[in-house]
């Protein structure tokens, strides 16, 4: 067979001595006989001139596209190739009936007629009968050399040489059983020029293959290879499932199972990364609850859900866990809730009360606001106890208003007061009487004794003064040795002097500091006292009255001062 056409196998038996004569003589036609025998084919009628006829069964230009290259089927003479060079502009269509003129010549084991001339017989074109469906044999492919046969196998290696691309076809016996050792090739050559697609099978698929049977052998004794050439992808069928949908699909699933175990992976890596991330924030605020100095109380449906040990310290509880599903009414009332719930609207703090469990009356300053605890609603209250701090503020109000010796008011803290209640006398037309104390001869009792005797001394008179002005007068410790005092003015009937108001007022100071003496001491501490009186409709001012009151006590000194009572 001419180069390019690459079509092998060896000469079918009595191909050649059945070919029919066309045209009005039969000496034109050189053929063997039919009883010839195929291996002798080439002895008796090789070279020879030879004309064969019958119906195209593969177009031209389908197994090559520069040359003619075709098979006839001679009905019961069985089938020939022709090949021509010099006839490649013939346009032959499958069912056309075609003459060939030429000589006979065998290539690689295929017998086949190199035409010199090849016509269309003008008769009317008909249509293939269907492929003969071969027995599953190679014998019965080799046989039928050149016809178009129908044969079913399973698909086995595939690959490719120089002259085109195989395919080893398994053929089937029986019920769908496998001839292991009988198989036809599947050639598809360089040429052709429509691919059949048996690129497309994979092993095991089951094949249906129509097309040309072919025989190959490389050398003129090697035993024939059973050929079968399709035409086109319609000559390759694939029943059931094909291969490379299978692999399609189990390239797919394998896919879509890497990409599902990469999103698992990928999810559970996440997942993992998440909970490690919640589970250290959880324990980071957590950690920060119970560092906190601030009592927190998560509740919801009026029951505690959760509480930090500065709870359970602040609500005199052993530990926070005790907390867990008690009531909130049990430490706050519900005034102090309805307080913490409209703070809550204006996001402040307020001060409250909360009852611990030993009966206990804390003062704290809370803050509330609505949270998510376990999935659910609840509110979160945030208190810290304030009660050192109002202690601490009330001593600091008593320090700025109070004497830190005697308890007294001191100067800012008897005016405040003092002024205060001058205007509600005023305004119930009572008057009042301002008195003015001296404690005689403290630098004689620090010199004499220390000044330990000497506060004792201060606080002496600042006790007398304040039992005998009683629980309705104030009294404050001016400066060092010196004391003030407010009292009502006594009733009209016991109207007196200035001098006589100081002089009773003096005695009874004495008596007060004799009754408090120190059986201890060998003193005991006496006071000079002095009275101004501030008539109701009076509008004297205080800081005023105090100086005349000062000064009249200063009088006294002057004249008690050379008789040595001071």
């Amino acid at each position: 067979m001419p180069s390019g056409s690459h079509l092998r196998g060896r000469a079918a038996r009595a191909l050649l001595a059945a070919a029919c004569v066309v045209g009005p003589a039969a000496a034109r036609a050189q053929l063997p006989t039919p009883d010839i025998p195929a291996e002798d084919t080439a002895l008796v009628g090789a070279g020879s001139p030879i004309v064969v006829a019958g119906r195209a069964v593969v177009g031209s230009g389908v197994l090559h596209d520069r040359s003619l290259m075709i098979a006839l089927d001679r009905g019961a003479a069985g089938g020939v190739w022709v090949f021509s060079r010099g006839a490649a502009a013939v346009r032959v269509a499958p069912g056309d009936s075609v003459e060939a003129t030429g000589v006979l010549h065998r290539y690689r084991g295929t017998t086949e007629v190199v035409a010199s001339s090849v016509r269309r017989i003008a008769v009317p074109a008909r249509a293939l009968t269907s492929p003969e469906s071969s027995p599953p044999s190679s014998e019965a492919a080799v046989a039928a050399e050149g016809r178009l046969i129908r044969m079913r196998g399973v698909a086995g290696a595939q690959g490719s040489s120089e002259g085109g691309r195989w395919l080893r076809l398994r053929l089937a016996a029986g019920e769908g059983a496998l001839a292991a050792a009988d198989s036809v090739t599947v050639w598809v050559p360089a040429t052709h020029q429509r691919d059949p697609g048996i690129t497309d099978l994979r092993v095991g698929d089951d094949v249906e293959v129509t097309g040309i049977a072919a025989v190959y052998r490389d050398n003129p004794t090697d035993a024939p290879i059973a050929q079968l050439i399709p035409r086109g992808p319609d000559d390759v069928r694939v029943h059931g499932i094909p291969g490379r949908w299978r692999e399609l699909a189990l390239r797919g699933l394998l896919g879509a199972l890497a990409a599902a175990g990469l999103g698992w992976a990928l999810v559970h890596a996440a997942t993992r990364r998440q909970a490690r991330a919640l589970r250290e924030t959880e324990a980071r605020y957590r950690q920060l609850l119970e560092l906190s100095p601030d009592a927190v109380l998560v509740h919801a449906d009026d029951h505690i859900l959760f509480a930090n040990p500065a709870a359970a310290r602040l609500l005199a509880l052993p530990d926070e866990r005790s907390l867990a599903g008690v009531p909130l009414a049990r430490f706050l009332d519900a005034d102090e809730r309805a307080a913490l719930a409209v703070a809550a609207t204006a996001a402040r703090r307020v001060r409250t009360r909360l009852r611990a469990a030993d009966g206990a009356t804390l003062d704290v300053e809370a803050a509330t606001s609505p949270c998510r605890y376990s999935d659910r609603d609840a509110a979160v209250i945030v208190a810290r106890d304030i009660g050192p701090q109002l202690r601490y503020e009330r001593e600091l109000r008593e320090l700025a208003l109070l004497d830190e010796l005697t308890g007294l008011h001191n100067r800012r803290g008897f005016l405040t007061f003092a002024e205060a209640e001058l205007r509600r006398l005023r305004a119930t037309g009572q008057g009042a009487v301002l008195l003015f104390a001296d404690l005689d001869g403290l630098k004689r009792i620090n010199d004499a004794h220390g000044h330990a005797a000497g506060d004792a001394a201060l606080v002496a008179v600042a006790r007398a003064l304040r039992e005998v002005v009683g629980a309705q007068g104030l009294v404050e410790r001016a400066r060092g040795d010196e004391f003030a005092a407010l009292v009502h003015e006594p009733a009209p009937g016991e109207a007196a002097a200035d001098a006589a108001i100081a002089e009773t007022i003096e005695r009874r100071l004495a008596d007060a500091m004799a009754r408090r003496r120190n059986p201890l001491e060998d003193w005991t501490p006496s006071a000079t006292v002095g009275a101004h009186r501030l008539p109701p409709d009076g509008g004297e001012p205080l800081v005023a009255a105090l100086a005349a009151a000062a000064a009249g006590l200063d009088r006294l000194r002057a004249v008690a001062r050379p008789l040595g009572l001071v």
